[in-house]
């Protein structure tokens, strides 16, 4: 191997390391975890749930406003940004890690009990029960 390739890999592995991890900002001062039983991967191609079988599906009709596939989760959602996936709360509908994931005191829809007119709100499963068939007090576990 030559110097300069055996440099290049070096500088690709650096980068690597640098960009890796989920890419979401915490907001200031909180911790940023994951429950994974509370979250949802959307697809910022199709706006379909991420390892679904309708993911990025081909043939499927797009929607002329957002272009991602008609009636999708994220189909004209405020929660599109770019082309980047979105992780969805289940427990309150909102993008996960924001301010206004699982924010008390915001109105409730009385059919799917997220927060009303969320990115989630009527269009995805709320969050499991917790192994003692209770509620989790947060979705996320510091906070976001």
């Amino acid at each position: 191997m030559s110097k300069g390739f055996s440099l290049m890999l070096l500088g690709v592995a650096a980068s690597l390391l640098a960009l890796s991890g989920c890419g979401e900002d915490a907001p200031a001062g909180i911790p940023h975890t994951h429950n994974p039983n509370a979250e949802l991967t959307l697809c910022g191609l199709c706006g379909e749930i991420k390892e679904t079988e309708a993911c990025c599906k081909e043939g499927t009709a797009l929607c002329d406003v957002c272009g991602l596939h008609k009636d999708s989760v994220l189909c004209c959602s405020s929660a599109i940004d770019g082309r980047r996936d979105r992780v969805l709360c289940r427990k309150c509908g909102e993008v996960a890690f924001t301010k206004k994931c699982c924010k008390e005191g915001v109105a409730a829809c009385p059919k799917c009990g997220m927060h009303k007119a969320s990115p989630g709100c009527c269009k995805i499963d709320p969050v499991p029960k917790d192994a003692a068939g209770g509620e989790f007090e947060h979705a996320h576990a510091a906070g976001h």
